[in-house]
């Protein structure tokens, strides 16, 4: 591939944990998109997988509520779009076109994928602020970012 999960996936989280980028980001989930078609997911803790971390009863629900009151804060990085049978009915594409219930529109999303039918069929439907094109590494690059991280 050209970097989409290394950058996105590795890199803008590793860039946030020490700091470096999206200060104003208190959270920030990365979703990879690839078995999302197996996902249930019907609350903000089944779609982020909050149970899955370890933490103390009451806690997924306590960042569920911080998720609600502070959207601007958040961001989710969904890796793979193009790899993942997203349904239309689905909470996470509810997610995607900014429509759902339990999600609020001013959540920052980082969507990542190929070009492809999915993706075509979301652009006609969601609204993208900016629109990025990855075009790889080069050799150099690639040594470079591989013995930084």
């Amino acid at each position: 591939g050209c970097g989409k999960t290394t950058v996105f996936g590795l890199k803008v989280p590793h860039d946030w944990a020490t700091g470096e980028i999206l200060e104003d980001v208190v959270l920030l989930f990365s979703l990879k998109l690839r078995d999302a078609h197996l996902w249930k997911a019907k609350t903000t803790v089944d779609l982020l997988g909050l149970d899955n971390l370890g933490l103390e009863a009451g806690e997924p629900q306590q960042i569920a509520e911080f998720i609600k009151d502070h959207p601007n804060q958040v961001m989710i990085a969904c890796d793979g779009l193009d790899e993942g049978k997203v349904k239309k009915s689905s909470l996470l594409w509810k997610m995607l076109e900014r429509q759902s219930a339990i999600l609020p529109p001013e959540i920052r999303l980082l969507v990542t994928s190929r070009p492809c039918s999915i993706v075509t069929k979301l652009d006609k439907s969601c609204h993208f602020d900016r629109r990025a094109e990855l075009t790889g590494f080069s050799q150099e690059q690639a040594k470079s970012f591989i013995h930084k991280y």
